[in-house]
């Protein structure tokens, strides 16, 4: 049997360690870096900032948080109290520089990366990867810019070269890009005959999606009206399009692995519920909250696969 494993990170912002926690105690338990038992990256946003990291074996995960964790008051804090975009992406890019390399390619990756950006021109998800010669040559924190290129919190990426304007990559449908990643393991014939192919997803956390029907259908049409909008457009959630989009994938998912069975497995991890203090896409000062909640989690990661990886 040979065995194939996929990473899929969710956006979420400031809430990254979350993942971090969760794949330093994955490192601790396997005695490997994650590029020794992972074949492929898959990421959105924070996670791609994190997957920038990871897919280059430069540094284990728990000195990647002592580089962090230090920097995320900076990062996240605006020049001015009215900067727009309220954040300075250099300030990653200075810190990547710095700390992990100045001169390492998106295509020098050591395992297969891909993250996702939206083209706000069309509308249009698109998935960069590593392996593409069209972006080969970029400098990693260079062209990784472009999956946390949100809106409001860095600014979007304005591409004259392409014509394009350059959005986070949680701005789309594949925050949790999921089921890209499933089209990206059929492509690369993982689930055929004699394979096996394991995806570990980890989320950024959720808190508990709670409305009293009776309270709200009670409402005249104005308020009812003004909730409904207030729901859609929810900062918190990232928006209700994006909040159904990670619920619907991952039900997608269980589905899919009963068609594919001995072929395909599945775990998704996150925090739920999160406390609704918690579950802001910029609040650097539970860092260590997001951390230490990782770590927890990440004593419910099953080894299995990715033992039988290191195995082979």
């Amino acid at each position: 049997m040979v065995y194939h494993t996929v990473y899929v990170l969710e956006g979420g912002g400031a809430k990254g360690p979350l993942h971090i926690g969760e794949s330093e105690v994955l490192e601790q338990k396997l005695g490997h870096k994650l590029i020794d038992f992972i074949d492929l990256f898959v990421t959105t946003s924070i996670g791609g900032v994190e997957a920038s990291v990871y897919s280059t074996g430069l540094m284990w995960v728990s000195d990647f948080w002592k580089l962090l964790e230090p920097n995320l008051k900076d990062i996240f804090t605006p020049k001015y109290p009215w900067s727009i975009p309220r954040y300075d992406w250099k300030k990653y890019l200075e810190l990547y520089r710095k700390y992990v390399s100045s001169a390492i390619r998106f295509g020098e990756a050591r395992k297969d990366f891909m993250f996702t950006t939206v083209n706000m021109v069309d509308g249009t998800n698109h998935f960069v990867k590593s392996w593409h010669k069209d972006y080969a040559d970029w400098k990693m924190p260079e062209i990784v810019h472009r999956t946390f290129a949100a809106t409001f919190y860095f600014g979007c990426i304005y591409d004259s070269v392409k014509k394009a304007i350059w959005g986070d990559g949680g701005t789309g449908f594949f925050n949790l890009p999921l089921i890209e990643a499933y089209t990206q393991i059929l492509t690369n014939g993982w689930l055929e005959t004699g394979h096996h192919t394991h995806i570990l997803a980890l989320g950024t956390g959720r808190k508990k999606y709670e409305i009293n029907y009776d309270k709200e259908a009670k409402k005249g049409p104005v308020r009812k009206t003004a909730f409904e909008v207030k729901r859609f457009l929810s900062k918190d959630d990232g928006g209700m399009a994006r909040a159904v989009s990670a619920k619907t994938q991952i039900n997608t998912m269980k589905k899919l692995i009963k068609g594919h069975k001995g072929r395909l497995s599945f775990q998704w991890v996150d925090w739920f519920p999160m406390p609704k203090k918690l579950d802001k896409m910029d609040n650097w000062k539970a860092r260590w909250d997001y951390y230490n909640k990782g770590k927890e989690l990440g004593e419910t990661i099953d080894l299995e696969y990715f033992q039988k990886k290191l195995k082979k």
